[in-house]
């Protein structure tokens, strides 16, 4: 048995016996923070653009990797300083 175990995250607001309900203000940050790391370019890849970073993320919420309301709101509240 391995000194450590890891969990992944469920970002379902449901919760279950290996992943609790998460705090919303922290899947918050976690989906700011993965935006930025999707938009930033590093030595090892390129920056995506707005829309690939959206996709990329919406596509990841569909398949449960984040909270989808969250992702939702996220690029809503985008959409509305853009075009301020």
């Amino acid at each position: 048995m391995p000194a450590f175990t890891l969990l992944e995250p469920s970002w379902s607001s449901t919760g279950n016996s290996q992943h609790p309900n998460y705090n919303v203000a922290a899947g918050e940050k976690l989906i700011r923070d993965v935006y930025d790391a999707l938009r930033t370019a590093r030595p090892y890849k390129p920056a995506l653009t707005h829309e690939q970073a959206h996709r990329t993320m919406r596509v990841e919420a569909e398949n449960g990797l984040w909270d989808e309301d969250l992702v939702a709101a996220f690029f809503s509240l985008l959409a509305k300083r853009r075009v301020a």
